[in-house]
């Protein structure tokens, strides 16, 4: 997936966490895609999105997401209902929402984008969203979207 040569200064940034501040048309929904492909093209690699509602996620991302996935021919399953992608090398990428963030604790993410608004509005809630990607890279892309790579 071709990047513009500031999305390139991003995906090529080695540090642990990465913020982004970037505004409309940036290409922040396209180079998260990009990344979370990067990250599922590993073989068994569990991969999230998280958007502040499950209907953002699917309305931001899933459409996109799976054309893409099916362009390359990574596709093993697709399950819509769901919104999960699992890849022909074992790896998987999830669309999940924070609006039930105890559905969010526990698990193990190898890479996680996460929407810029999810926000629970209590502090407590938010760290424990964010904590579930506490031993892994993170990638934050404010404005739009937040990327957390894990």
């Amino acid at each position: 997936m071709p990047l513009t040569p500031t999305q390139q200064i991003v995906a090529d940034d080695t540090n642990r966490f990465k913020v982004v501040c970037a505004g409309r048309r940036w290409g922040k929904s396209w180079l998260s895609i990009r990344e979370m492909c990067k990250a599922a093209s590993k073989p068994g690699k569990k991969v999230y999105y998280v958007a502040p509602t499950y209907r953002q996620a699917k309305t931001i991302i899933w459409d996109e997401l799976v054309n893409k996935l099916t362009q390359v021919r990574w596709i093993k399953k697709v399950n819509a209902t769901e919104l999960t992608v699992k890849l022909k090398n074992g790896s998987s990428i999830s669309l999940r929402s924070a609006d039930n963030y105890e559905s969010l604790r526990g698990i193990s993410i190898d890479y996680l984008v996460i929407e810029c608004s999810v926000n629970t509005g209590n502090p407590v809630n938010n760290r424990r969203i964010y904590s579930c990607c506490f031993y892994h890279k993170i990638i934050l892309s404010q404005n739009v979207v937040v990327s957390i790579h894990c």
